[in-house]
């Protein structure tokens, strides 16, 4: 789990970037998941985080060309798409946990109650 004010920061710089102010150089490729067929109908997503310390991609690299093994996870609202929700952090090995079908389903549970509200 990240401290306080890391996860603070997350939240501050996550809704700085989906308003489309700025982003941070520490984020990275932005995607949906194609599966389990859960995620997908829940539209969950994963944001590429630097994993370097300090968290940070040269500045020549474009944002999909950075590329990582932590990633966060999140999904927007269903009825309000400006609201989001930030899930989980998936580090390290976020390309083998995203194949565990059970974990990627509670993910996706997560999100599917959220987006019942939001």
């Amino acid at each position: 789990m990240l401290p306080e004010p890391d996860l603070s920061r997350l939240k501050t710089d996550f809704q700085h970037y989906k308003e489309g102010i700025y982003t941070p150089n520490y984020f990275g490729r932005d995607g949906d998941f194609s599966h389990p067929l859960l995620a997908r109908q829940e539209e969950l997503w994963h944001l590429h985080l630097a994993e370097s310390e300090p968290p940070t991609w040269p500045r020549w690299k474009s944002q999909y060309q950075r590329t990582s093994d932590h990633w966060l996870v999140y999904c927007p609202g269903f009825y309000n798409t400006t609201y989001y929700l930030l899930i989980a952090i998936l580090k390290p090995d976020a390309h083998n946990q995203a194949h565990n079908i059970e974990m990627m389903n509670g993910l996706a549970a997560i999100a599917e109650d959220f987006r019942q509200r939001y």
